[in-house]
């Protein structure tokens, strides 16, 4: 079941957030019988604040500031992941390229698994 999309976030205000059991199609809720895990994305995305500048002029140098979205299972998710212990769940970070797997009792794959090779599973 496709969940709804979570609500506009900012990475330099605001964290990405879904709730996986809110189907995106309400009728779907229906179709499901038995469940035994979830997945979801964390985005790539990220916002670079540069120095500012009044108009007209050009900055040379300073420092930037790169706000990003986190990667790796947030706590929100590893409570999702305790409050059903049953699940197995599995954590697509974009920017990273990698796949985190995790269940109630913590994170499985602590540094993720490189995207490209969780896609050969099984091929």
């Amino acid at each position: 079941m496709a969940a709804a999309a979570g609500d506009y976030a900012n990475p330099q205000t605001s964290d990405a957030h879904v709730t996986t059991s809110s189907p995106a199609n309400p009728s779907d809720i229906d179709r499901i019988q038995t469940t035994q895990g979830s997945f979801h994305t964390h985005p790539r995305g990220e916002v670079v604040v540069a120095p500012p500048n009044t108009l007209g002029t050009t900055v040379m140098g300073g420092a930037t500031t790169t706000f990003n979205f986190n990667q790796e299972p947030s706590p929100g998710d590893l409570q999702n992941a305790r409050d059903h212990p049953t699940w197995t769940n599995f954590e697509l970070a974009a920017r990273a390229k990698r796949v985190f797997i995790y269940n109630a009792t913590g994170v499985l794959t602590p540094d993720g698994i490189p995207l490209k090779n969780f896609l050969r599973i099984g091929h």
